[in-house]
Formats: C-alpha cells, sequence, structure tokens
C-alpha cells in the first residue's frame, strides 16, 4: 500500500514515499533513488506515466451542455503516456492558456505558461541536488534578469517545511518565507504575516481546511470514494506547490475552494463543499464523465469529461 506522507498533499509530491502494489509512486523526488552504499533500488530514468486512460478533455459549461453555455475546453496532451501539458481555451475571447512540461530524467525541469490573455509567458525550472528538490527560478520570457528563486528546504522524510523567496530582483518584491508544519492528521501551512491554513486529511483525500485567524465556519469537503480522480497527478500539483503564495500565483485563500491544489490532487473527486454539491456520473472504469455543481438544487456549472 501506498504510504502517504502530509504536505497538505504536498507530501504526494516531495515526500518519500514506498511505491504501490502497481509499481508508481506519488514523489517527482523519486523514493527509489539510488543511493550511496547498496541495497537501494536504481533511479528511475523516465516521468511516472500517466494511468491507461487518461483524460483527454474538459469541457466546461454554464447551467446547461449547450454550445451557447461553453465557457472553457480544457484538452491535455500526452505522448509515450507520459503527460506534456495542457491547454486551456476560453470560448468568449479565443484566447488559450498553454501549460507545457519538459522532464529530465523522471523529474520535472520546466512548466511554461503561454497566456495569451495578457500577453505573458512565465517559465519555472526546477533544480535538484542529489534527485531532491532544492529550488525554483521563474522568469518571464524575454525578460531573464527579472527572476524570482524559491529555496525549497525538506525534512529528513522528503517533505517540504519551508519555501522561500530569495532576495528582490523578481516579480515578488521583497524576501518572505512560508512554513509546512506537520500533525498526526495533516499539515499547517503559512506565509510569514498572512493566515495559517490546517488541512486536514482522511485516507488521501483533503476533507478539512481551517483558517486562522478564521473568517467563518471551516470548509469541509466531502468525496465519492468510488470515483478516480485523473488529475491526481504529481507532476501537476509539484507546478501548483512552485505557484504557491508567488505573485499571480495561488493565494492561502484558495486552499479553502473545489480548486485547491490539495482538493484537485486528492485520490478522489469531491461530491460536497459545504456550499455545493457535485453530481458526479462516472464510466466502466469509475472516472467521472459528468460533474454538475449545484446550489441549492439549481445547476450552476457542468464539467463534461471524454477520455
Amino acid at each position: 500500500m501506498k504510504k502517504l506522507f502530509l504536505l497538505a498533499s504536498v507530501a504526494l509530491v516531495l515526500a518519500s514515499c514506498s511505491k504501490d502494489d502497481s509499481g508508481s509512486n506519488n514523489n517527482p523526488q523519486n523514493p527509489g533513488q539510488s543511493q550511496q552504499g547498496g541495497g537501494q533500488p536504481s533511479q528511475p530514468t523516465t516521468p511516472t506515466p500517466v494511468p491507461v486512460g487518461f483524460v483527454k478533455t474538459i469541457k466546461e459549461y454554464q447551467r446547461e451542455v449547450s454550445d451557447s453555455s461553453l465557457l472553457r475546453t480544457t484538452t491535455y496532451t500526452v505522448e509515450n503516456n507520459v503527460l506534456k501539458g495542457w491547454e486551456e481555451l476560453r470560448k468568449a475571447t479565443g484566447k488559450k492558456q498553454t501549460h507545457i512540461l519538459t522532464y529530465e530524467g523522471a523529474n520535472l525541469k520546466t512548466y511554461k505558461s503561454v497566456d495569451e490573455t495578457n500577453g505573458v509567458t512565465e517559465i519555472y525550472t526546477f533544480f535538484y541536488v542529489n534527485n531532491k528538490l532544492d529550488k525554483v527560478t521563474r522568469h518571464r520570457e524575454g525578460d531573464e534578469g527579472t527572476k524570482d528563486t524559491y529555496q525549497i528546504t525538506l525534512d529528513d522524510q522528503g517533505r517540504i517545511t519551508k519555501k522561500n523567496h530569495v532576495g528582490n530582483e523578481g516579480w515578488d518584491g521583497q524576501a518572505w518565507e512560508a512554513t509546512f508544519t506537520y500533525t498526526a492528521t495533516g499539515v499547517e501551512i503559512q506565509k510569514a504575516g498572512e493566515p495559517k491554513y490546517t488541512i486536514t486529511y482522511t485516507g488521501e483525500n483533503a476533507t478539512r481546511v481551517v483558517q486562522e485567524p478564521s473568517l467563518g465556519v471551516p470548509t469541509n469537503f466531502e468525496y465519492d470514494t468510488t470515483v478516480v480522480n485523473d488529475l491526481n497527478n504529481k507532476y501537476i500539483y509539484l507546478v501548483n506547490i512552485a505557484k504557491l503564495f508567488n505573485r499571480w500565483g495561488i493565494e492561502g485563500y484558495q486552499f479553502a475552494t473545489i480548486d485547491s491544489p490539495f482538493v484537485l490532487n486528492s485520490k478522489n473527486v469531491a461530491k460536497n463543499d459545504g456550499t455545493n454539491t457535485y453530481e458526479i456520473e462516472k464510466n466502466d472504469q469509475n472516472k467521472p464523465t459528468k460533474i454538475t455543481q449545484k446550489q441549492a438544487g439549481i445547476a450552476l456549472q457542468i464539467k463534461v469529461y471524454s477520455y
């Protein structure tokens, strides 16, 4: 069985964890890496493949499934069973945002976001020491001189404990630090000077988010544990962690939403977030084919999946 080290799901990506029965793992730092000394498995040389029958497209509609109600289409690119990226097409504007992944061995090396809406291309580069994530840099294409550097600190279990923005030469302004503190049931995450977020896990699903100081009741997520989440992908998740707390990245308040990186990286698919219900239809492989978001029984948004 897969051994879960919680980093509010960061553990799913950065922690050392044992291989499951299929031989896969949820750690881009490759827990099976070759170490000095004998007896350790050799380091994987290729990226972890996506599951068989990985999602091809997700179409998002407003209130009903019709051409006039289509909001966005996300198309995933898989080559030789490896995720190479995805593209989001907004129907209203005809503009695309393209996300491109490259690898070095089994590790994610770069993530490139090309956004036609604002005309900005951002490139994240991942650096490893002894096959463990050491730092991440971010710059805009054509402006290599303005670069953000994020130093990563891991504990002896391979879990991220600190993310430090170094210096003031990039888009993020002054230096800052975010800390990750582990408990028996989850992780506490806090950027200095901002609220603390406690994320609780049940199995491999993020089920509760508490913000301190509180702005209201905690957010509780319920999951359909019979439905498999294809987007529980360590490389997508690592991209989200690289964006965490960055300017124009992922802010803490998003942790308590259905689009939280921790919910998106959960093993199963959420069916309730305390405010909305999500009616899930699935195929014979227990993957979602249609998810209808409802509030007070009224359909708000619909996602249709193809494989």
